[in-house]
């Protein structure tokens, strides 16, 4: 047998076994048979960008986290509108509150990785509904750890959803071809203006990606800070292009008090979407960045 022949035969028949096997809901752990585990019933608490609050329906901003009245499926408002954004695409599949806050805590501090394959599932099923076939990146890469705090934890749980995500679109993820550098400080007591200057050039990506349409993956997105400064990286590195895939985004009112926080705020220079609507021309959005070639 040839080397890693026999793993590869590993990886084609995985998920067909997995087909198979029964799956159970996270939340209430019964039965279910839509292949992930996640109930119809349970699915149905899942909070999503527009919900339905005491003064109507209120639609979720994926790029600053703003509320507004709306009935309307259009996940970007009036302000940011008018602004282009570095990223090719956002796709968010929930807002930052009960449940998914609580799957993401425990993924993240308790290692229940079960939830990072359900949330990383449930990824893909909003990005398979928002891109078309033809638009889907080349590779993936989950936001980075530094090598300290992934010793202490064990794990990146942007990675084990990443892992799942692109498992689940067909295509390759390389979590090896992006690093932290610089090992910063926790960031969720930290504002917006001190996020992005403690982050500032703490990533590096391998020159494979040049030339390459990219996909970064995170769990939440609040204030920027951190996905934006690896794209900012991709970028000076040569990508082609990247989009922005999260699990949930907070409200602006709570972006401060998440602790995952990760893409960036700052100038913009490329015309891009919001879950597949344009985002118009323009500089100075609140999600987005320029290519930085001052780079020490």
């Amino acid at each position: 047998m040839k080397k890693d022949q026999g793993r590869s035969f590993i990886h084609q028949i995985t998920p067909k076994l997995a087909a198979l096997w029964p799956h159970f809901c996270c939340f209430c752990h019964s039965k279910t048979n839509l292949r992930r585990d996640l109930c119809a019933y349970c699915e149905i608490h899942m909070p999503t960008l527009t919900m339905a609050q005491s003064e109507g329906n209120m639609t979720l901003c994926l790029r600053c986290g703003a509320e507004w009245p709306s009935d309307v499926e259009i996940h970007e408002c009036a302000s940011c509108v008018n602004y282009a954004t570095v990223y090719e695409r956002i796709c968010c599949a929930y807002r930052y509150s009960f449940p998914v806050d609580a799957m993401v805590q425990q993924l993240k501090y308790q290692r229940k990785l079960s939830f990072g394959r359900l949330l990383g599932s449930l990824l893909a099923e909003k990005v398979a509904a928002s891109v078309q076939s033809e638009e889907l990146p080349d590779v993936v890469v989950p936001v980075p750890v530094h090598k300290n705090r992934y010793a202490t934890r064990g794990f990146n749980q942007a990675e084990i959803i990443a892992q799942w995500c692109a498992r689940s679109l067909n295509v390759p993820m390389k979590a090896s071809w992006v690093s932290r550098e610089v090992d910063t400080e926790a960031l969720s007591a930290q504002n917006r203006a001190q996020r992005s200057l403690h982050i500032r050039g703490a990533f590096r990506a391998n020159e494979k990606l040049a030339g390459r349409r990219v996909a970064i993956v995170d769990d939440v997105l609040t204030t920027g800070a951190t996905a934006g400064e690896l794209a900012t990286e991709l970028l000076d590195t040569g990508a082609s292009s990247i989009q922005l895939w999260t699990v949930a985004r907070t409200p602006e009112s709570h972006a401060m008090s998440a602790e995952a926080a990760d893409v960036t705020a700052g100038s913009a220079g490329a015309v891009g979407r919001v879950d597949g609507v344009n985002t118009g021309a323009g500089a100075g959005a609140n999600v987005g960045v320029e290519p930085r070639v001052d780079r020490q």
